[in-house]
């Protein structure tokens, strides 16, 4: 990277000053995804803008690169919906928490990998119901997560006896429509990888 590149991406005035444009571009960054529902695509889109500010930062401040520093196993449970919800929300508000509070490049990178692959056990529970063609599915747009805990806990009780049975759901359900939607989002993040 030459000078002229990196005060493309990391314009600045006084050297004292680099510091806290860097902080204020990767709060921004981390603002940005922490918003956004989670996608292969869409993470790859801002880091790749994100890399580019980072590569002027180490370009200009000479200091070392800070490689990873954190540590986060996702792990969704594959066999009982409801503790699968529970450990997907757990993991995703852990990692959100651990992402807010990412103070290097390399943590932050790492963390979207965790919630893309929280997302992708969540959504592999689904994987092998069919649902019929809809055209009023939106992928990246996910459901209030308190109604669709709810749905998941009336659907339990009711004559439960497995992960088929959201099949067999009205059309309108809630939990029918998610189900549905994060097999569209897990086909389309296999296609992607």
């Amino acid at each position: 990277m030459t000078r002229e590149d990196a005060l493309l991406y990391l314009p600045y005035e006084d050297k004292d000053e680099l510091d806290d444009l860097y902080e204020e571009k990767l709060f921004a960054f981390k603002r940005k995804v922490l918003n956004a529902v989670p996608s292969t695509k869409l993470y790859q889109f801002y880091l790749k803008k994100m890399a580019l500010v980072h590569g002027a930062y180490v370009f200009f401040t000479k200091k070392n690169d800070i490689r990873l520093t954190l540590q986060y196993k996702v792990s969704v449970d594959q066999a009982h919906l409801k503790l699968a919800w529970h450990d997907y929300n757990q993991n995703k508000t852990e990692l959100k928490l651990m992402l807010a509070n990412a103070a290097n490049f390399f943590d932050v990178e790492f963390l979207l990998s965790q919630l893309l692959e929280n997302k992708r056990q969540f959504a592999m529970l689904f994987q092998s119901l069919s649902f019929p063609l809809s055209n009023t599915i939106v992928v990246g747009k996910e459901p209030d997560l308190m109604a669709l805990g709810i749905e998941i806990d009336a659907f339990i009780p009711s004559a439960y006896s497995g992960i088929r049975e959201i099949e067999k759901l009205d059309a309108m359900n809630m939990l029918f429509q998610e189900a549905n939607r994060l097999s569209l989002w897990l086909k389309t993040e296999n296609n992607v990888r």
